[in-house]
């Protein structure tokens, strides 16, 4: 596990737990005490978390409140490969959701660079200015209220655009998998809304999520490991988490 990744699940560890003691992340991510200090030091001038004594407390936004614009340039070779597992499921004439997610993007990518005679419907802005060129690919985008920080559209007036479509396949992302809870979440109520929506509108559901997502987790529940048909990642989970996913019916692309 790179350094970089390391400190983003202290970080969304924290987050989730309110605090973490320098021994249990110790002895979580198989490195020495004086590694963890350093991992905090740098997390809290970063303003990411508050050091007490013995460990470290929960500071400012969540992790994944950060904009896409950081998202991006996290686990782009997992997101590569979770993209390329999902692509193999699109055919021509399909019509597809793509929702806001960095790896709902990296799919769109790779149906653009390949130029699929596909219909893709979006609420997520970069998605829609990738195909701003010439392409087979017809795309329809979802207007309603804008969120900054995941440069896309979510809320009501979204979800009314999307009564009028169905779809092949949803592609959605996620914050975290909570496979022992049978959950997935995200951070923000309206995405996740729009997230279900999509969902219930798709005769199947690919959750798009690199494994780190297992050790993840937001406050909002979206929706259930029994909604989800397909899970596209980069590595096979965990035989435990495997099970779980096998019990919910969920078929691992990795």
């Amino acid at each position: 596990m790179m350094p970089s990744e390391r400190r983003e699940r202290i970080v969304a560890r924290i987050n989730a737990d309110g605090s973490a003691q320098v021994n249990d992340l110790s002895t979580a991510f198989g490195v020495t005490p004086d590694c963890i200090r350093k991992d905090l030091a740098l997390l809290e001038k970063d303003g990411l978390v508050e050091r007490v004594h013995g460990g470290a407390r929960a500071k400012g936004k969540a992790l994944h409140a950060y904009s896409v614009a950081d998202r991006k340039e996290m686990r782009t070779g997992e997101k590569a490969k979770v993209a390329a597992h999902a692509f193999d499921l699109i055919e021509d004439g399909m019509t597809i959701f793509l929702d806001v997610s960095t790896n709902a993007l990296a799919l769109a990518r790779l149906i653009y660079e390949a130029d699929l005679s596909v219909t893709i419907v979006t609420n997520m802005i970069d998605i829609m200015t990738l195909f701003a060129r010439p392409t087979r690919t017809r795309v329809i985008t979802l207007g309603g209220t804008y969120n900054n920080a995941y440069d896309g559209f979510t809320g009501t007036a979204t979800n009314r655009m999307m009564e009028a479509y169905m779809f092949d396949i949803a592609f959605l992302g996620a914050v975290g998998i909570h496979a022992a809870d049978n959950a997935v979440t995200t951070y923000d109520e309206d995405d996740g809304a729009t997230k279900a929506l999509a969902a219930s509108k798709a005769h199947q559901v690919c959750l798009l999520a690199e494994s780190a997502k297992f050790t993840l987790g937001g406050n909002f529940v979206w929706t259930t490991l029994d909604d989800i048909d397909i899970l596209a990642t980069d590595t096979m989970p965990p035989q435990k988490i495997k099970k779980v996913l096998s019990q919910h019916k969920v078929a691992v692309r990795a």
